[in-house]
């Protein structure tokens, strides 16, 4: 799978040995979602470390180097960017009513890293954690709103922690439902 696939990774030489370790993991992220998704649908896996945040941008995904300096091997900030070359690069919404479809699905993807990696229960643990960020936090300060066309005004935004959370929790009920062969 991965094997396929370059790897780059551009970062400054002083950050080198952070993020040999935050990368480190980034072939096999890529193995796992081809796995689910269908293999990578581009030429490279690329990443650099940014200063201002990550994002995700065909073929080549800024990672914040404050991630790479978290020391998280696990990187689920890698894991949710990657996602991103499937939904949202790849195959992308007819419009912005639907704009929730790319970001739950890339954070759904984190909790199917942290399956792969540490087991069902780790898997679990990571959909619960966003439902319960979402019930404790976020439905609190932007109000509850349906998924599709969502409003994008005060106090909600382009981007609401409702997508990502409540999306990602939508996905898990659907693999439920539905079962993984059928997911």
């Amino acid at each position: 799978l991965s094997g396929r696939v370059p790897h780059v990774f551009y970062v400054l030489r002083r950050d080198s040995a952070v993020s040999a370790k935050s990368y480190r993991l980034v072939p096999r992220m890529t193995d796992v979602y081809s796995a689910l998704y269908g293999a990578y649908p581009f030429d490279k896996v690329g990443y650099y470390n940014s200063l201002k945040g990550s994002m995700e941008h065909q073929g080549m995904i800024a990672l914040a180097l404050s991630v790479a300096k978290s020391g998280d091997s696990s990187n689920v900030t890698a894991a949710h960017e990657l996602a991103h070359q499937w939904f949202g690069d790849c195959l992308s919404p007819r419009d912005f009513r639907y704009a929730w479809l790319t970001e739950s699905f890339a954070t759904y993807s984190e909790c199917s890293w942290l399956e792969s990696l540490r087991g069902w229960p780790a898997y679990l643990s990571s959909v619960q954690t966003k439902a319960r960020s979402y019930i404790t936090q976020i439905s609190k300060s932007e109000g509850v709103f349906a998924l599709e066309d969502f409003p994008r005004v005060a106090p909600s935004s382009n981007y609401p922690g409702t997508i990502y959370a409540k999306g990602a929790v939508v996905l898990a009920t659907a693999r439920a439902l539905a079962g993984d062969g059928a997911f």
